[in-house]
């Protein structure tokens, strides 16, 4: 394991007042800095955020081609990007083109700027895919933590 991947390179919230498009586009720069890696994103903010598909979905309009995104966001997108699968009964359902790189995708998922992880695709990212409690932001391991609450776990203006 490189100290790259070890190394969380956004570890501090952007500011008190930092919104989710703002992390977002975060995230999109860190994608495209790393042309060679895929990156499974989640429905980043719809669940326990309590934010829709068609709000969410067009904040990663420019996401770079190396992100696969989740079929909910499909009706959003068209076949303009390519998807992962979903969450379907308690577990990840991959679609047959991403099936080959589902154990080494980097983990796309909500998260808040505390780190607890406590629930959701954000638990799944700590007990499966490295995440640390604490860190809410940025890269860890084989998952990426996009804040959508914040250290108070209140959901995030959109900034959209």
């Amino acid at each position: 394991m490189t100290k790259e991947l070890l190394e969380n390179e956004e570890p501090e919230p952007l500011h008190s007042k930092t919104t989710i498009l703002e992390y977002v586009k975060r995230f999109i720069a860190y994608a495209r800095k790393h042309p060679n890696e895929i990156f499974q994103v989640t429905a980043v903010g719809c669940g326990l955020a309590g934010l829709t598909h068609d709000q969410m979905a067009p904040l990663f309009i420019n996401a770079p081609d190396n992100c696969w995104f989740d079929t909910l966001w499909q009706p959003i997108f068209g076949d303009h990007v390519p998807y992962w699968g979903t969450w379907e009964n308690g577990d990840y359902k991959y679609t047959p083109e991403f099936e080959p790189h589902k154990d080494t995708a980097i983990f796309v998922f909500g998260s808040n700027e505390a780190g607890i992880h406590g629930a959701g695709a954000a638990a799944y990212a700590k007990r499966f895919k490295g995440a640390v409690y604490g860190e809410g932001i940025g890269r860890r391991w084989q998952s990426y933590a996009i804040p959508t609450k914040d250290m108070q776990i209140k959901t995030l203006p959109l900034g959209a």
